[in-house]
């Protein structure tokens, strides 16, 4: 009994030493997560699943109300994902222990490098994550029962950009992954293999449109429009999609749109970047140039 005893004093005088968060910090650390899974929409707000078939019906626009939904989105944020960021307001970044292969705040690009003030800096730390370039490109993979070929990454860290104001817009989306040396030296060649069923696919889905029901089909593509301009590898990988169009009687649901991203190497680091949908072509290619030179502080081998 002494023993059970001096045990529980023991770990009674530990916890009282934890600092433990104030519930407006707990509530706030749980809005912003919930607000980056929002904001991974940017690409494609409402993705409807129906069987094997796949349609993107909006875009670019969060639903300011409640959308019915048919099926699963396919960018739900990654359960294992955990918060290691600071708060809204808070720049203020931890450096990573040394030899650790945690990927440093460093590593990534800064509010500085964009050309707008940055309102809102979110950032999140990964373990074990999938390297995701486009979830479309798998979703296409998926629809035609091929298998993922998806890279899983040793470590990862995130981060969300917005702007200012009341309601700020999206700046930037970055991931940055650590994998395995192997996997990095060949990243490139296995994602042109990922791509090539994927050049042109037609996917047909239900989906319902202020409250009414439609089938509609719209054809995506994927393909690289630039490569090799930033760091020791990179693609400009560009998803487009026509007009999505009701199956019944052909009539267009939806605008035609196209988003851009881009994937560069550095060592055994690679990072998607993604911009708001007001950024340019030219923007994202200088952006990935300055991305290549944050990620020199932290691969191996070294710039």
């Amino acid at each position: 009994m002494r023993d059970d005893a001096a045990f529980v004093k023991e770990l009674r005088d530990e916890l009282s030493q934890v600092c433990w968060l104030a519930p407006e910090e707990i509530r706030a650390r749980g809005e912003w997560r919930s607000r980056r899974v929002l904001l991974l929409t940017f690409a494609v707000v409402l993705v409807m699943v129906s069987g094997a078939g796949v349609v993107v019906v909006a875009r670019h626009l969060l639903p300011s109300g409640p959308t019915a939904v048919t099926g699963p989105t396919l960018l739900a944020e990654p359960q294992s994902r955990l918060d290691d960021g600071p708060l809204a307001g808070d720049l203020t970044w931890p450096l990573a222990e040394p030899d650790s292969g945690e990927i440093p705040a460093q590593a990534l690009l800064q509010p500085a490098d964009l050309p707008t003030g940055v309102g809102e800096h979110l950032t999140e730390l990964g373990l074990g994550e999938t390297v995701e370039v486009n979830p479309m490109l798998e979703a296409c993979r998926q629809e035609r029962g091929l298998p993922s070929q998806a890279v899983s990454s040793q470590l990862s860290r995130s981060q969300t950009l917005l702007g200012t104001g009341p309601a700020p817009d999206l700046l930037l989306m970055q991931d940055v992954y650590r994998v395995a040396p192997q996997t990095a030296t060949r990243f490139f060649t296995d994602l042109d293999i990922r791509m090539a069923p994927c050049t042109s696919w037609r996917s047909v889905g239900d989906v319902e449109i202020d409250g009414r029901p439609y089938q509609a089909a719209a054809v995506h593509r994927f393909t690289v429009s630039a490569r090799d301009f930033a760091g020791d590898g990179s693609v400009l990988l560009r998803h487009t999609m026509t007009a999505p169009t009701d199956q019944s009687d052909g009539r267009q649901l939806g605008p035609p749109d196209r988003t851009d991203s881009v994937v560069v190497r550095v060592g055994d680091l690679v990072t998607v970047l993604r911009l708001g949908p007001e950024s340019t072509e030219k923007e994202l290619r200088r952006l990935a140039g300055l991305a290549a030179q944050r990620m020199c502080v932290a691969a191996r081998p070294t710039c």
